[in-house]
């Protein structure tokens, strides 16, 4: 069982050790200065037929985790998995698929959701 109490072989997405830092440079030569560290290490699945929400406080790294999970931004570290298939190894065509499947809906839903469509029609 996973930590959130499902099973894990019967996810649809699971992503284990997930981080993603951003590097830091400073001077004329843009030296490393370190990194920022937006998402450091989160795991989780959501089980078939599951709506997951992802909530936190204002910089805690919501929106790096969903660029990641929808493939916008590659990972530091970590894997992702959809319907049991590790994502980084996608073909083109899966990611297509996959970006078709898939549907982020941010802070301001105004700007996420068309407002011609139902909700039960967007969500479907």
């Amino acid at each position: 069982m996973g930590a959130n109490g499902t099973d894990e072989s019967d996810a649809l997405m699971r992503v284990v050790g997930l981080k993603k830092h951003f590097p830091m440079t400073k001077g004329f030569l843009r030296r490393s200065a370190g990194a920022v560290k937006a998402v450091d290490g989160i795991s989780f699945s959501i089980p078939e037929g599951q709506t997951y929400s992802l909530v936190g406080e204002s910089g805690c790294g919501k929106t790096t985790t969903s660029r990641l999970i929808l493939l916008a931004d590659p990972p530091t570290e970590g894997e992702m998995y959809f319907q049991g298939k590790l994502m980084s190894d996608f073909s083109g065509d899966e990611r297509r698929a996959f970006h078709a499947s898939v549907q982020a809906v941010f802070q301001d839903p105004w700007s996420s959701l068309n407002p011609r469509m139902r909700v039960d029609s967007i969500i479907s």
